[in-house]
């Protein structure tokens, strides 16, 4: 995506990118969400997903130096929330130092792990070093009960994924453990199973619809995707899927909010609320290129500056004009929230 010029005539933005270089020179300002993506290497092959073709062209991963560089930046010094994701954070094999450096530098904030699960003696072992166990969560994929081998081409990922649940509610009771569900074209139909086997066993289940994210899941495939519609929905499975949300919808403690944004979108509504990505997050990419909404280019790579240099820097701001754009209002990539 080739960046436009800047409009100077934009003149709310210029004072808040003059208002942000002003507050940072002054450690004033601070990003209170920040996702890292350890690694681009994953151990099951996901439809959805191209990251595990990469052992073709050779993976990365984000380093222990470059994570402690990010986490000393004056400019995260307030994070509240951060996120470890992958491919799968628990083939790192140095998981339990990043941790350990996470919480010696930054330790109040909430950390999130999500996985896919099947790593269970890793993910235990994990867990049973990991200190402050109360502030710390973990996301595990699923994506239907009969359809979710299919979803990964994997056979038996389900059963393990199933055991590993089972482990840490056994041993790990208070640990903050929920389920992660991706509406695809192939399981659409199971959103109500799934969301009833997590109602069994005392589970938010988070779901979020399928996407073609050049930067993040689909970047071999990306244009092939595009070109293809394979992840779009007919008319009918969308009349479904809508059918399946309002009915999830009805229960109590489900985020009616998300929902009916959801729901909305799929409809075609137009949206007329401020973007949900917060303007203080940064997503890290495993080859260190920062993002604040993975849907455009990168503003920066954490190799080649330090995170104030990024955040104030001209990409940034032709980022956050992008947002008021027709790619936002089609977005449905609405992270955090639960049924």
């Amino acid at each position: 995506m080739k960046l436009p010029k800047l409009d100077n005539t934009s003149l709310l933005y210029n004072l808040r990118d003059s208002k942000n270089l002003f507050l940072s020179r002054f450690n004033l300002i601070s990003i209170d969400t920040i996702t890292l993506m350890l690694s681009d290497r994953c151990n099951l092959r996901c439809r959805m997903c191209d990251m595990w073709e990469k052992e073709k062209f050779g993976y990365s991963d984000l380093s222990l130096a470059i994570i402690k560089k990010i986490l000393i930046s004056s400019d995260v010094k307030r994070v509240r929330y951060l996120s470890l994701t992958g491919g799968e954070p628990f083939l790192r094999e140095d998981i339990a130092n990043i941790y350990a450096l996470i919480r010696s530098l930054h330790p109040r904030c909430r950390v999130t792990i999500s996985s896919n699960g099947v790593l269970t003696g890793k993910i235990i072992k994990f867990f049973s070093g990991a200190n402050n166990p109360r502030n710390i969560s973990l996301e595990i994929s699923m994506h239907g009960i009969t359809s979710h081998d299919h979803m990964t081409q994997s056979k038996g990922s389900l059963r393990q994924s199933e055991q590993t649940i089972g482990e840490i509610q056994k041993r790990f009771p208070k640990l903050k453990l929920s389920v992660k569900f991706v509406i695809t074209p192939w399981n659409y139909n199971e959103i109500e199973k799934t969301f009833d086997y997590c109602q069994e066993r005392g589970l938010p289940l988070i779901v979020k619809m399928i996407e073609n994210v050049k930067s993040y899941t689909n970047s071999i495939r990306y244009e092939e995707n595009t070109k293809q519609k394979i992840f779009s929905f007919t008319e009918d499975q969308l009349q479904d899927i809508l059918c399946f949300l309002n009915r999830v919808n009805n229960n109590k403690g489900v985020n009616r909010y998300f929902i009916e944004y959801l729901v909305g979108s799929l409809q075609g509504k137009p949206i007329n609320k401020q973007c949900l990505v917060s303007r203080k997050s940064l997503f890290f990419n495993a080859n260190g290129d920062i993002y604040n909404c993975r849907n455009f280019e990168p503003i920066g790579n954490i190799k080649e500056g330090d995170v104030t240099l990024h955040i104030t820097g001209y990409k940034n701001r032709i980022c956050r004009q992008q947002r008021d754009s027709s790619i936002c209002q089609k977005c449905v990539a609405l992270p955090r929230f639960l049924i």
